[in-house]
């Protein structure tokens, strides 16, 4: 249920021997052909892990509307985060002029009546769905709006375009397909959205009070039972306040007011946003924070915890020792502004969930042990042509390879892929999806293109026009720095073995259009740093190999990850 808190960081290591990877293309894609590298000695790398979120106490300042500067924290402190921005990013608009429980106009044949409560944040709008059916009151769905780019530089906060996408318990693990256009506008008896030519008007009534378990309940909840000693009087305490975490992946706002009041909110990249809303007390004067919350859009199952806390000079550090809120220890720092997830629409909404996802650990018969990880994507929508294709060819080509794996563990056999992965980002209205696999000495690449407007394919070259780089700058830049790392990577065989190893045909294919040309495994992340994996011919006769490089060079902002 909890998600973990996850930075996704791919090393790139640049020394010599690659795994390999072939050629064989097709439109808008690089699809994976096997080939042998056993001749290499090292190979990158590129894993996804688990690793701790730690906070900064540093703070960075908001340049102007639309940049952030991030300041690298202390090394003192041996962090590896990005600092908070610590101003209000759209200093002057407000999207919550939004906010209120609003009535649907009319019944539906699930409930007899429907509520929706608005909540506007600093950079998107979240909206609550309540279904009330004989006097019962239950949140069964929530929704997501991002605006478009560019809606805090209007004089006019009261009409907001973007895009939305519901989510809830009572559907599948995550969003329920790709976001769609929305718009929101107040009207003289409360808001209207439209979407997609449908118009939904709802009433503001200010004699709802929401759908959520009451304060004094979920105090009375607290109190009685065993666990906990509740005690009021220790609200009033060092860790009242607004803490705040970001890592440039993932947002999180708890907020512990003075009235008891609990808000939690977080947000991942391209997952739904968990809102938790409850109350909390003590456990005397001990470190024991009681907590009892309900998450928006998830019906009303009471999420109760006892979280152990204590204030360093970084802030504020929370251990749930029963996973309910977190599943690891968190740090915070202090914050003087409300919920903001840093992140742009492209990022923040969701296009894939996993089809698959398989981890574990084995040991074959030769008593070899492997951590595997086998990950798969697939896009929303199944009415989405284009995206369907893709979807069958994610699976006709990494799905032979999880099979075989699960069929080598079967007989006791040893493994040749250690993981799947992949990993997604959006950069100037392009989708970036990179599926892969890696293990020792094998290595597979599919790179796709997608317009997040219309989530059609694109071609490479008009990717690369996407991210401002000609086709015939692409092919010099990365053909000089192929060669470089050629001559890097090969540089300790002896001139007079060279032409016993055929030193000059692979530098020669190397820097030829067999190896560079727009078909390569090209990478952006939101930062706009490109990754390319460059084909190294080797003189080793172990074929061609795949290195992921920057050639391009790296922002001031980006760290290279991904």
């Amino acid at each position: 249920m909890i998600k973990r808190m996850i930075s996704l960081i791919l090393a790139v290591l640049l020394t010599v021997g690659f795994a390999a990877c072939g050629s064989e293309e097709t439109e808008g894609q690089s699809s994976p052909v096997k080939e042998n590298t056993s001749a290499v000695s090292k190979k990158p790398k590129a894993e996804e892990s688990s690793q701790k979120e730690e906070s900064s106490a540093a703070q960075s300042s908001v340049q102007d509307d639309t940049e952030t500067e991030y300041t690298d924290p202390e090394p003192s402190q041996g962090l590896d985060a990005y600092a908070f921005p610590a101003d209000h990013p759209h200093e002057g608009k407000d999207l919550t002029v939004f906010d209120g429980i609003y009535r649907a106009e009319a019944p539906t044949e699930d409930f007899d009546e429907t509520w929706v409560e608005i909540t506007g944040f600093n950079d998107f709008i979240l909206l609550e769905y309540f279904g009330v059916m004989e006097g019962s009151v239950c949140s069964f769905e929530a929704e997501e709006f991002w605006p478009d780019d560019g809606w805090y530089t209007d004089t006019d906060a009261d009409a907001v375009s973007g895009k939305s996408q519901r989510f809830s318990s009572m559907g599948p693990d995550g969003y329920y397909g790709l976001p769609e256009a929305c718009g929101i506008c107040l009207t003289a008896d409360g808001v209207r959205l439209d979407r997609n030519g449908e118009t939904e008007e709802l009433i503001r009534d200010s004699g709802l009070t929401g759908g959520h378990t009451d304060a004094e309940t979920m105090r009375s909840v607290l109190g009685d039972s065993a666990r906990f000693d509740f005690d009021e009087q220790h609200h009033n305490f060092d860790a009242v306040g607004s803490w705040g975490y970001w890592n440039g992946i993932s947002a999180m706002n708890l907020q512990l007011l003075e009235d008891g009041t609990f808000r939690l909110f977080r947000k991942y990249a391209g997952e739904p946003i968990e809102v938790y809303k409850g109350v909390y007390g003590f456990a005397g004067n001990s470190a024991g924070l009681a907590v009892y919350a309900e998450r928006a859009g998830f019906g009303g199952e009471p999420y109760i915890a006892d979280i152990e806390w204590y204030i360093d000079e970084l802030g504020i550090n929370l251990m749930d020792t029963d996973d309910v809120f977190f599943d690891e220890d968190v740090s915070f720092w202090a914050v003087d502004y409300d919920f903001f997830t840093g992140l742009n629409r492209d990022r923040a909404v969701g296009y894939v969930f996993e089809s698959l996802c398989e981890e574990g650990e084995y040991t074959d018969q030769y008593d070899t042990t492997y951590l595997y990880s086998y990950r798969l994507p697939k896009f929303y929508g199944s009415d989405h042509a284009a995206l369907e294709e893709i979807n069958d060819a994610i699976l006709s080509d990494y799905m032979p390879i999880i099979e075989g794996e699960f069929n080598a563990m079967d007989i006791g056999e040893f493994l040749s892929y250690d993981y799947v992965a992949y990993e997604i980002d959006a950069y100037e209205g392009v989708l970036f999806l990179h599926v892969y696999a890696y293990t020792y000495d094998w290595e597979e690449h599919s790179v796709f293109y997608i317009d997040t407007e219309t989530m059609e394919p694109i071609e490479p070259v008009e990717m690369l026009r996407r991210i401002g780089i000609t086709e015939t700058e692409f092919l010099d830049t990365v053909r000089e720095r192929a060669r470089e790392v050629f001559e890097m990577t090969f540089s300790e065989i002896p001139e007079e073995e060279r032409e016993a190893y055929g030193y000059d045909e692979c530098l020669e294919e190397t820097v030829s259009e067999t190896c560079v040309n727009v078909d390569l495994p090209v990478f952006v992340d939101h930062f706009g740093d490109i990754r390319v994996y460059l084909r190294i011919s080797s003189p080793a006769g172990s074929g061609t190999m795949y290195v992921p490089e920057y050639p391009f060079g790296l922002s001031d902002t980006g760290i290279g990850i991904g």
